[in-house]
């Protein structure tokens, strides 16, 4: 009985060995080879970021032409359209925080897709571009000062450019955050003559603003009297600041009171007290002067001085820089008082820091210099929408291809400022 009891468990535990021998050869067999991974059905796909297809059909950088300049810089014909905004509640404070699927923007009634949203938190470049003709040369210093404490104004990530316009538009500083650097720019600014106010609007906007992506905006402070531009016009300045995307503050200075008896013609007040000149320092034009007197007699301007300037040119003048804050989404400032610059300031700078830029490719794509209607609305009931009525779309047309408007196109002269 116990051989057989015996017998039973060998065979037993013979039967079990096979049996672990046979489980164990397919995975021996198989050894020093890499398991293939099972086909890639659907579950398994991926999709490239970088993948356009589902996108063909709306105008995005990656389907524009590309052209090299001579620098070697790529560039890429975009028709990306940035509108800023500015939302607040029913009581006037601003609203933060929102994205892009908050807000819905139209274009000539069709509805766009939001591309990307610049938040309130993105730093500005802005351009302060001062009036410094002798049609604001009785308040030169008070737009030095003006501006001055504008900038103190700002975050310090923010970036200004300081700029100036008489018969010469100069460059003083490019953008920067450092307030010494920008206050020290606005301070050697200095007083000229004729007025290329659409000139210098043109090319601050084409050679300053157009390279910058993200918020921009662009702070002039002026009459509105031009003399002397040759290159742009009224509506062309006016244009540019539309194709731009940048926002547009007029800081208005009322000069047609600063002439009692009336306006400067070709060179001469007929009547009134001219200002009294001071002894020129380094830096500054020449002006003539005479240490011992202390009044000049009437009709005596020294230097050079605008021409024309009747009743229509300051209504004309104060009528572009209204035209100047509507057409960009911007607003104007009547320079009448220090309190009135003082509370200016104060509201450019904070909506500035509460401005959202919405940008979209618009269905759209063509170059046809027509105006396109713009109409921006947030979800959530309760709240105040404030941007642009629109934007002229960019047109191929308007490119100066002549050698006779290169010829007349004014030159941006930078100056270097000095060490301390």
């Amino acid at each position: 009985m116990r051989i057989r009891k015996f017998a039973r468990q060998v065979i037993v535990l013979l039967f079990a060995i096979c049996l672990i021998q046979s489980a164990l050869l397919p995975a021996s067999a198989q050894s020093g080879r890499k398991r293939q991974p099972p086909p890639a059905g659907p579950k398994y796909e991926t999709q490239d970021k970088n993948d356009s297809s589902e996108k063909s059909n709306k105008p995005l950088a990656d389907n524009t032409p590309v052209t090299v300049d001579e620098n070697g810089t790529m560039k890429m014909d975009t028709t990306l359209v940035t509108i800023p905004a500015s939302v607040t509640d029913r009581d006037g404070r601003f609203v933060p925080f929102l994205t892009k699927r908050d807000f819905q923007i139209f274009e000539d009634g069709v509805q766009q897709e939001i591309e990307h949203l610049e938040s309130v938190s993105s730093p500005f470049h802005l351009v302060l571009l001062l009036d410094t003709s002798a049609s604001t040369l009785f308040r030169h210093e008070d737009i030095q000062q003006a501006a001055a404490e504008f900038a103190e104004q700002l975050r310090r990530d923010d970036k200004v450019m300081v700029a100036s316009f008489d018969e010469d538009i100069e460059v003083w500083c490019d953008f920067t955050n450092s307030r010494e650097e920008i206050r020290r720019a606005i301070y050697r600014t200095r007083r000229g003559g004729n007025t290329k106010l659409y000139d210098a609007v043109d090319v601050m906007v084409k050679d300053a603003l157009e390279k910058v992506q993200g918020r921009k905006a662009i702070i002039v402070f002026s009459d509105g009297v031009d003399t002397t531009s040759r290159y742009s016009t009224y509506n062309r300045s006016l244009a540019m600041i539309e194709e731009s995307g940048a926002l547009g503050y007029s800081i208005y200075y009322n000069t047609e009171a600063d002439n009692p008896s009336g306006p400067v013609i070709n060179g001469r007040n007929p009547g009134g007290q001219p200002p009294i000149m001071t002894p020129p320092w380094p830096g500054r034009r020449r002006w003539p002067w005479n240490p011992f007197i202390t009044f000049q007699r009437p009709g005596q301007w020294p230097g050079r001085v605008p021409r024309g300037g009747s009743r229509d040119d300051y209504a004309r003048g104060q009528k572009y820089m209204q035209e100047l804050a509507d057409r960009s989404g911007g607003r104007l400032y009547t320079a009448d008082s220090l309190s009135n610059l003082s509370y200016a300031f104060k509201q450019i700078a904070e909506e500035l820091r509460h401005q959202y830029a919405i940008g979209y490719y618009p269905t759209n794509p063509k170059r046809d210099g027509s105006f396109r209607q713009i109409k921006v609305r947030v979800n959530e009931t309760g709240l105040i929408v404030r941007a642009r009525d629109g934007y002229r779309a960019g047109s191929d047309a308007q490119v100066d291809t002549g050698d006779a408007n290169e010829r007349k196109r004014p030159v941006l002269k930078r100056r270097q400022l000095a060490a301390n």
